[in-house]
């Protein structure tokens, strides 16, 4: 039996999720399913451009009839980051984090993906004070907000 949410009975939220690889292609369409607006972005064009004309980049069972179900009732949108970071209320970051040569995730899409965020969500002239952090100060910072996941998980 499969049990899916009412999407007229959750309080719809606009909800960005930058990254439309395995996990946030697959995380969008969920959340659109459920009833929430959902702005699925990537910087790749030829992946959204695909993604658009309904043809995944990927096979997981089942996701293709979420994606087109939800994209034809308007939940589901793919668009570019700065487009969802901007109208998102929630943002999720699904970027990849392949690992690095020590064996540590590399961490670098998603301190990108970070500081567009924060470009994009910070007032004018309020980061007046704002100076740039040193790598290794967010690479810490990020891996106690973020949950990492690696091969020893």
């Amino acid at each position: 039996m499969q049990v899916r949410a009412n999407p007229n009975e959750v309080e719809q939220m606009e909800i960005s999720v930058i990254g439309a690889g395995y996990v946030g292609l697959t995380t969008a369409a969920c959340l659109a399913e459920i009833g929430h607006h959902v702005l699925c972005a990537d910087c790749d064009l030829e992946k959204l451009n695909s993604l658009k004309a309904g043809r995944l980049p990927f096979y997981e069972p089942h996701l293709d009839d979420l994606v087109k179900r939800n994209v034809a009732s308007g939940r589901l949108e793919f668009t570019l980051p700065s487009a969802a970071i901007e109208k998102g209320k929630a943002i999720f970051i699904c970027v990849g984090t392949p690992p690095l040569e020590n064996g540590e995730a590399d961490l670098s899409s998603i301190e990108s993906v970070a500081r567009l965020i924060f470009r994009f969500t910070t007032r004018m002239g309020s980061n007046s004070m704002w100076c740039p952090i040193p790598n290794s100060c967010v690479r810490d910072r990020l891996s106690r907000i973020f949950s990492i996941p690696t091969a020893s998980s």
